[in-house]
């Protein structure tokens, strides 16, 4: 397993897996650019529990946003797509 550690918009940083394997489970691979309707483009990075919200325990894919320096985001619904 790859892992990176990550920053989230808001909370302490923590590891994120970057495996093809991981990431596949949402269609995606690290590195891939993705559209939010939203939020905008941005970059995959990898998967991890959320933090929080609606199923802390559920491993979901974090993606930066172009232009928040960085910092990571996810989502539950299926809005993002290839870019």
């Amino acid at each position: 397993m790859s892992k990176k550690m990550v920053t989230p918009r808001c909370g302490e940083p923590f590891e994120v897996d970057t495996s093809d394997e991981a990431c596949s489970k949402f269609g995606f691979k690290h590195g891939d650019r993705i559209k939010h309707p939203e939020a905008g483009l941005g970059t995959v990075i990898g998967v991890a529990p959320a933090k929080e919200g609606v199923n802390p325990e559920l491993d979901v894919l974090w993606y930066a946003i172009d232009g928040r320096g960085g910092r990571v985001s996810y989502s539950y619904s299926s809005k993002i797509e290839a870019a």
